[in-house]
Formats: structure tokens, C-alpha cells, sequence
């Protein structure tokens, strides 16, 4: 997972380390706590077999905990990521 200004990149691999193929997931995430958070649908990127998004200018979104739900067929995975006090997104 990438944060960088208002682009978000996901990179999503088989259990093979080979990228997932496209079409084939849902990717959510969510920023911030739940009193306010800011949810982003990530879409397939070909050219970079990643999952993509732009989300508007968002300081500091990089160092917000995140929730991810990833549908696979049926099912939905949840996560997540808290990151550690004082964490600088590169």
C-alpha cells in the first residue's frame, strides 16, 4: 500500500507472488477513525498491475490508520493498519 499526495496504490499478489489479476477483486479502504473517515474504491491499473485511486488533497492521509476490506468472489477480508506515532509517509 502507497500513499503519496493524492494518489493511493495497492498492490495485490496470489499466493505466488504474482499479481491478481484484474477484475477479479473488490479493494476498499478506509482512512481515519470512525467519527470520520474517508473511503476510497481502488480500481485496477493495468500498465502497473496495481490497484488504483486519486482521492482530493488529504494532509497527513498517509499517517491516518487504514481499514481494508478486499472481496474475493464471495468472501470479504477485513484489516488493518494503525501506523506507529510520528510515522512519515516517503
Amino acid at each position: 500500500l502507497s500513499v503519496r499526495g493524492a494518489a493511493v496504490t495497492a498492490f495485490v499478489s496470489d499466493a505466488f507472488g504474482k499479481p491478481y489479476p484484474a477484475g477479479h477483486l473488490g479493494l476498499m479502504l478506509a482512512f481515519g477513525s470512525e467519527a470520520k473517515f474517508i473511503s476510497v474504491n481502488l480500481a485496477w491499473d493495468a500498465a502497473s498491475e496495481s490497484y488504483r485511486a486519486r482521492v482530493d488533497q488529504q494532509p497527513g492521509l498517509a499517517e491516518l490508520p487504514v481499514r481494508v476490506s478486499l472481496t474475493a468472489g464471495e468472501r470479504t477480508h477485513l484489516g488493518g493498519y494503525v501506523p506507529s506515532p510520528g510515522a512519515r509517509a516517503n
